[in-house]
């Protein structure tokens, strides 16, 4: 009977996992798709196009609002206006988060008129093509561990960097709403003497979500695309475990309960 109790109740945790598992990557697969009708909703323009108030997508270069605003990637070096570590652990079989850090900064996205959009990056959610790892990076890594207070064999483990490099090409696709008032400065390392400054501030719709990507519009389609095809393929192989497992503990409970009688 204990036999019995075991079985069941690791049939039941099966079953609520794949369950759990199906759902979530059900719901990958939807916001992908989501985003994906978003972007081919909005045409994308330039921040000198008028005042497009409301949904908009919008492509140009990431321009830091000063000098105070640039940061150093803890793994690379490199000087960016947003960054994200992921440290992994794998097993051969499967990959565990052991942690994830991130920085952000608001920027300019500068569309090459001096007619800018001041994007609201702690709010975004960026979306990176690709990461990128080195094995150069295994001390500063080890170092970032050690801030964390995690006690394991940076060799061991997996990291990656995804960065918004000063001047990197952005799309960017959210809610425009006018700035409270448009300035020039005189100039700065990164920006020509008379750069006009937020005619537009780039922010969350109503109901969804500011998307930040790295690269082009045509690359993020594509990944979203892959990653949508993905999910949804996942989540039909989880949904169906899930079914089989839940078949197999009803089968079970009935032949208990027949004995029993």
């Amino acid at each position: 009977m204990n036999g019995t109790f075991a079985v069941l109740a690791v049939l039941a945790l099966i079953v609520a996992a794949a369950a759990w598992a199906a759902i979530h990557l059900a719901r990958l697969a939807s916001r992908a798709k989501t985003t994906l009708a978003r972007m081919a909703a909005i045409e994308t323009s330039t921040a000198a196009e008028g005042s497009p108030f409301g949904s908009i997508e919008l492509a140009g270069v990431a321009v830091p609002l000063d000098e105070g605003s640039v940061m150093v990637a803890p793994l690379s070096g490199a000087r960016c206006l947003w960054w994200r570590v992921s440290i992994e652990e794998s097993n051969g079989s499967s990959i565990t988060s052991i942690a994830t850090e991130s920085d952000a900064r608001d920027f300019y996205l500068d569309d090459g008129s001096g007619a800018v959009a001041r994007v609201l990056t702690s709010r975004a959610n960026v979306d990176m093509v690709e990461r990128t790892t080195d094995p150069a990076w295994v001390a500063r890594a080890a170092r970032l561990l050690t801030e964390l207070g995690i006690t394991k064999d940076v060799k061991s483990l997996l990291w990656f960097e995804e960065r918004i490099d000063v001047r990197a090409d952005v799309y960017v696709l959210g809610y425009a709403r006018p700035a409270e008032g448009t300035s020039t400065d005189g100039g700065a390392p990164f920006r020509p003497r008379g750069f006009a400054r937020e005619r537009l501030v780039i922010d969350e719709p109503d109901g969804g979500e500011l998307l930040v990507s790295v690269g082009h519009e045509a690359a993020l389609a594509t990944k979203l695309r892959v990653d949508m095809h993905n999910a949804s393929n996942m989540a039909k192989v989880c949904g169906a475990l899930a079914t089989v497992f839940a078949l197999g503990f009803g089968i079970l409970v009935v032949l208990y309960l027949r004995d029993s009688s």
